[in-house]
């Protein structure tokens, strides 16, 4: 059985990563942003991308 997980976020030291897994584009948690690995989509965290905040 799998699940499938849209949303991961982990952090340390002040660091947080974000992971979009789904189709959709989703808000991001507070904080600036760092380094994204796709362009944002109005601010939001692109489908299939991830994010470094800070």
């Amino acid at each position: 059985m799998f699940l499938r997980v849209a949303q991961i976020l982990f952090g340390r030291g002040g660091l947080i990563c974000a992971l979009n897994t789904s189709a959709s584009s989703i808000a991001l948690p507070p904080g600036e942003v760092l380094l994204t690995s796709s362009p944002l989509i109005d601010g939001r965290l692109a489908p299939d991308s991830a994010a470094w905040l800070g």
